[in-house]
């Protein structure tokens, strides 16, 4: 920047009253400005949170601010890192529910133990999620092992061949805990499915209810839409 603005810039600064956070986020931004490269920028911690709640809330929006040259920002590839920590797997994920359950042993009143369970199906893209350094799909195109011996039996039966070709699912079914007085707010499940049959989702939902229960999560409701697998399962 030029002397007048740099100028002006620092008669503001000292003449402001700033609280903690705006002081970091302005150490944050010079020492951003002073890198010689992206790469070499150490990120604080509170900064790469600040950055995946503004990430979260719309890519879009945190492209073009960080685009735009007027507030440093971490890369998308930064984030990515810290958003996929753990490899995305199909059932139950058990670091995510001990993760809960360690939160639960430091809250102090019986009550916050007392979560809801809500479960909906996403509709997902298929053939379009692939591994970055070996090309290998990772999308969610495997079914669960009952499933796929019920199709084996059913191609033998109709054309006698033994051979299935797999079957791309369509849909993810998610499951998420959350608090009923406390902040808690996970996924801690997700099945691929093509089609959801009551039978199905009755075995996932009280297989996870099951394994929160074991762990000092109580589930005392369970909320899902008016879908007609749904309903069956609850009625």
């Amino acid at each position: 920047m030029s002397e007048d603005v740099s100028t002006d810039f620092m008669d503001i600064l000292n003449g402001s009253d700033l609280n903690p956070t705006h002081a970091f986020f302005i150490h944050q931004q010079l020492k951003a400005s002073q890198a010689r490269s992206s790469s070499g920028i150490r990120w604080h911690p509170s900064m790469i949170r600040f950055a995946l709640s503004l990430h979260l809330a719309s890519p879009s929006a945190y492209a073009t601010a960080r685009d735009s040259g007027m507030i440093k920002l971490p890369s998308q590839r930064t984030l990515f890192e810290y958003k996929h920590l753990y490899e995305a797997n199909e059932g139950i994920y058990e670091h995510i529910v001990s993760d809960i359950a360690a939160r639960i042993e430091k809250m102090p009143f019986a009550y916050q133990k007392y979560h809801s369970m809500s479960c909906d199906e996403m509709h997902i893209c298929q053939n379009l999620v692939f591994r970055k350094y070996t090309g290998e799909m990772v999308g969610y195109a495997k079914l669960s092992e009952a499933n796929a011996d019920l199709l084996a039996l059913q191609a033998f039966l109709n054309t006698g061949d033994s051979s299935v070709k797999p079957q791309l699912a369509t849909k993810m079914l998610c499951f998420m805990v959350k608090g009923v007085a406390n902040d808690v707010k996970e996924v801690v499940a997700t099945y691929s499915v093509s089609r959801l049959t009551t039978e199905f989702l009755n075995e996932c939902t009280w297989e996870i209810i099951n394994k929160c229960e074991r762990v000092g999560i109580a589930i005392i409701a369970f909320v899902a839409d008016g879908y007609t697998v749904n309903r069956s399962f609850l009625f």
